[in-house]
């Protein structure tokens, strides 16, 4: 069983959930080898009524059902696990992201009657918030249109659902964009700080796959090399014709290409 844990406290906290399935190959996982206990007469406890009815008046009930449906759609994330205690007088949930001083909030209605979700950055981290701030374009790609950058936070706000299960899948969706983004950052599971993040043309450049890194290493050669040198005049041409937009360096890719199929 230990050699097994060992296995999983090595994984990124992400991917824990979905390897769990380790510990089954431990013939007995768990062994009672010690018992003691240790209970005064006057005590009580608590008495079972059956299924916790949810009073959807009470502010504590919403966020105790929200966590409730977060550990259901949201199982890999570890902090949807930790026990809460939810104040009627604070419509925020916080979650650890991963490190501290930063943290996911979630509310299905604040103060202005708005859904959000968002992550936070305390003064000890603005600097990971500013870093994230400079790629705002991606951060809108990959996560949510609707981004908002305000006092260290990233937010998204929207309008409550009538139904407020609707709002609460709502706020699901666009915290597991959120932790799929941010987390592997935080966690240092991808190498580099968010500077080393690409932007949407880089992105764009480095989905054409190999070739399209070939051909880029090729266009760095030098322009008057290639006119005085003894390299193929139709290559040359191909080469040294101006691109201006997108659909002429993908033209040119493909004549680059032809140009090689014929030479094979």
């Amino acid at each position: 069983m230990i050699k097994q844990t060992e296995i999983l406290n090595v994984l990124d906290p992400l991917d824990i959930w979905s390897n769990l399935w380790l510990i089954n190959k431990v013939a007995e996982p768990l062994k009672l080898v010690y018992r003691h206990e240790q209970m005064p007469d006057t005590h009580i406890g608590r008495v079972f009524v059956g299924e916790y009815r949810y009073d959807f008046n009470r502010m504590e009930d919403v966020k105790k059902c929200l966590m409730e449906y977060l550990r259901k759609h949201l199982a890999y994330f570890p902090n949807v696990h930790k026990s809460k205690k939810h104040s009627a007088h604070s419509l925020t949930i916080s979650l650890g992201a991963g490190i501290s001083g930063a943290v996911y909030q979630i509310s299905t209605r604040n103060q202005q009657g708005k859904a959000f979700v968002g992550i936070y950055f305390d003064e000890s981290r603005e600097e990971w918030y500013r870093k994230f701030c400079l790629h705002k374009p991606l951060i809108t790609k990959k996560v949510h249109p609707n981004i908002v950058l305000e006092n260290r936070s990233l937010r998204v706000y929207f309008e409550p659902y009538a139904d407020l299960f609707d709002t609460m899948a709502e706020i699901k969706t666009i915290l597991e964009k959120m932790i799929q983004f941010f987390s592997p950052y935080l966690h240092g599971s991808v190498e580099g700080l968010p500077e080393d993040l690409l932007s949407d043309v880089e992105e764009e450049k480095s989905s054409q796959g190999l070739q399209g890194k070939v051909f880029e290493e090729i266009l760095k050669i030098d322009k008057e090399w290639l006119r005085s040198s003894m390299i193929d005049p139709r290559l040359a041409e191909i080469l040294l014709e101006e691109v201006t937009d997108e659909r002429a360096f993908l033209a040119r890719q493909e004549r680059l290409s032809e140009y090689l199929i014929n030479r094979l």
